[in-house]
């Protein structure tokens, strides 16, 4: 049997393409239309593997028996009855081509007999691309069980490790502490809400701003904790008033009934004003001299803000005003947007990857297609939004067993989105094709 082996120095352009994009191009080279085929049938890495087996192709395309050029899909999809796979690193078998899989029947029973015997059990997702990452490593002809075990435990170590970032914070006491994986910008989130002046005081206040579902409030709840804080949480609209955040005064003996906002002031704490952006302009306004000079009136009196008072705000805006999902948003005072350090929460894929198959490790392809729709949707559906809460609720329920993928797209992400515009995203990118069970 003659065997063409894919080059392990192949160069690496296409490993940053999108499945979508990975797709398209296998398509252009084969020269036929079957999207939705290989998009359900094939795992990222399997397609990436195709395309660099066809950059490394020889010249001398083998002829079939009969003396005829090969038909493009016998010459590159696998022969076997009802196999999509491609003819990765395998050559010509009894004048046919086979994946890797159906060659090594072949090679026992005969081609008439390539797909008698029984199916194997498939791979979880994760399995497989940590099988898909290592096989090139292995040298022929095989290793023994001691040693792969040895590789695979180095894979799954490292790609824990990419998965997100591990932080050790400082905490206002002085001390350090290991609080885990987090958002890729929480270090940054934790510079800013921690970095002092002269006179002790905190010197920034952080805004955080982004789409919804980017884990802006898990975050600064995460901060509280790593700083081993009291944490205050304020939700603000434009029908909210300084009394959510300052409290009021009994009218019959004239005592103040202080809010956790306010001890957070007074005592130390982080305090999160939520939704900033959609606050009254006067409660931002009457909030800049707190941010600015560290006291605020306070029912007749003064409250100065305490050494160790966080403030962090957040929204879904720059505060400039609505925007396209967002257009009920007041354009804030020039004054209050000056009195905040901007940090701009994006999506952190590598976080969501690791939370997303924490709950449902079964669930990489719904992942893989949700952040494909994300991609496609920034460039061409700024309405649709994506975001790591649909991500995290899809896992849940797939891993239900009770209902499919297309199901959980319309309950969590589509939801009032357009027929038209779900039908111009599943074009491009078609739904999984097999529904996700219970993770085991």
């Amino acid at each position: 049997m003659k065997e063409r082996i894919m080059s392990n120095s192949a160069s690496e352009k296409y490993d940053t393409l999108t499945k979508t994009e990975l797709v398209d191009e296998i398509c252009s080279r084969q020269g036929e239309d079957n999207r939705q085929a290989i998009w359900r049938s094939q795992t990222v890495s399997q397609i990436r593997k195709a395309l660099y087996a066809l950059d490394s192709r020889p010249l001398n395309r083998k002829i079939n028996p009969d003396g005829t050029e090969p038909e493009p899909d016998d010459d590159w999809m696998c022969k076997a009855e009802g196999c999509r796979l491609p003819t990765v690193g395998v050559g010509w078998v009894e004048g046919s081509r086979f994946c890797n899989e159906h060659t090594n029947r072949v090679s026992s029973y005969g081609a008439d007999n390539a797909t008698d015997e029984p199916e194997p059990v498939p791979m979880s997702p994760i399995a497989q691309g940590l099988f898909d990452e290592m096989e090139p490593h292995f040298p022929a002809p095989s290793l023994d069980d001691a040693e792969i075990a040895k590789r695979v435990d180095k894979v799954v170590k490292w790609r824990v490790k990419q998965a997100a970032v591990s932080v050790t914070v400082i905490q206002l006491d002085g001390e350090k502490r290991d609080i885990g994986k987090q958002h890729k910008l929480f270090k940054q989130l934790h510079l800013y809400a921690t970095t002092r002046k002269s006179g002790n005081k905190l010197a920034f206040h952080p805004y955080l701003y982004g789409a919804p579902g980017a884990g802006k409030t898990q975050a600064v709840q995460n901060l509280a904790d790593a700083l081993g804080c009291r944490y205050a949480y304020v939700s603000l609209t434009l029908q909210s008033s300084m009394t959510e955040v300052k409290g009021t005064k009994n009218p019959f003996n004239g005592k103040v009934l202080p809010t956790a906002a306010v001890e957070c002031i007074r005592d130390g704490g982080l305090l999160f004003l939520d939704e900033y952006d959609n606050a009254h302009p006067t409660i931002q306004v009457g909030i800049n001299s707190l941010l600015s000079q560290g006291y605020m009136a306070y029912h007749g009196d003064v409250l100065t803000m305490h050494e160790d008072c966080v403030i962090i705000a957040a929204g879904n805006t720059g505060m400039r005003g609505g925007s396209r999902g967002h257009m009920t948003r007041p354009a804030a005072d020039s004054s209050t947007r000056d009195r905040f350090t901007y940090l701009e929460w994006c999506h952190d894929e590598k976080l969501e990857r690791a939370i997303v198959l924490n709950e449902n490790p079964n669930a990489e392809p719904w992942l893989e297609w949700l952040q494909s729709v994300r991609k496609e949707a920034a460039k061409k559906h700024p309405d649709l939004q994506v975001g790591m809460r649909t991500a995290i609720d899809g896992a849940v329920l797939l891993a239900t067993g009770l209902v499919s993928t297309e199901q959980v797209a319309h309950s969590t992400l589509w939801k009032d989105i357009s027929h038209e515009v779900v039908q111009q995203v599943t074009s491009t990118n078609p739904y999984p094709v097999a529904d996700m069970k219970v993770a085991a």
